[in-house]
């Protein structure tokens, strides 16, 4: 049957599915792709600057001198302490005059000396003597020097006892006094050093042989 009004679809139309004219009318579409570098990139500089901040903190550990400082600062504290404390224990039982006469010098310079060292103990930051600590140090020295009271040879071995614990002292002080920077601080530390060296020298001429 012919068409005779013309408006049917005739073979070979010209027309086309809507979808395939919008899929040919739309630009083509462009895939991007993100460089993964920039995020790697700041994974490894996060990971370098770490690293750096330990290595920076690690240095500063080992270059600065103040825990060295302060661990000596309590160090000293500490053996004024115990060296002041077993002048005190042994004053009353010694028989000798002479010997009483020194022992008590030196205890006295050391309150006073300890009263001045409080303030290179505060700038330090060092840490006071600690009772527990002292009496540790001065175990084996007082059982000695106990018995040596049972015995009678107190006045005899006492001058000896406590040249040791000077030595101990000044060795300290000397080694803080060369760390120090305050010119005032080192030279109290001197005056110390000085005036420990004459009460030395005087419990050696007690045990000097007469």
């Amino acid at each position: 049957m012919e068409n005779d009004g013309g408006f049917g679809p005739a073979s070979g139309s010209g027309i086309v599915n809507n979808s395939d004219y919008l899929a040919q009318i739309a630009p083509p579409t462009v895939e991007v792709k993100t460089s993964p570098w920039p995020k790697r990139l700041l994974i490894i500089a996060g990971i370098l600057a770490i690293l750096g901040g330990l290595f920076f903190a690690v240095y500063l550990a080992l270059s600065d001198p103040r825990p060295e400082i302060r661990a000596l600062a309590t160090q000293v504290d500490t053996r004024i302490g115990a060296t002041s404390q077993l002048a005190s224990l042994y004053q009353s039982d010694l028989r000798v005059s002479a010997t009483r006469t020194i022992n008590g010098e030196l205890n006295t310079f050391l309150t006073n000396f300890r009263r001045d060292y409080a303030l290179i103990l505060r700038t330090t930051g060092g840490s006071g003597a600690d009772n527990q600590v002292v009496n540790i140090l001065l175990q084996p020295v007082q059982a000695k020097l106990d018995r040596d009271y049972i015995l009678s040879n107190l006045d005899r071995n006492f001058p000896d006892a406590m040249v040791y614990q000077i030595d101990l002292l000044r060795a300290q002080i000397n080694a803080l006094e060369y760390r120090l920077e305050a010119v005032d601080q080192r030279q109290l530390l001197r005056e110390a050093d000085n005036r420990l060296r004459d009460i030395r020298q005087q419990y050696l001429d007690l045990s000097a042989p007469q």
